[in-house]
């Protein structure tokens, strides 16, 4: 159970940040060398202002 809830906080979070214009997101499985991980995300974007203000919305956001 514990799986499908990272995953889906996983899903919301990639939706979060393409709605926020996000680029090249890549999604990395760290559940087997991390115990306060699953995943990491990694985004990029050309946009300072929405890059910048990202961080703050996510946690938020990633609700499940």
């Amino acid at each position: 159970m514990a799986e499908n809830n990272s995953r889906e906080m996983a899903r919301i979070a990639i939706e979060a940040l393409r709605d926020k214009k996000g680029e090249d997101i890549r999604v990395i499985d760290i559940s087997k060398v991390s115990v306060i991980a699953d995943y990491f995300i990694i985004v990029s974007g050309n946009n300072p202002n929405p890059v910048s203000y990202t961080h703050l919305t996510l946690p938020t956001n990633s609700r499940v």
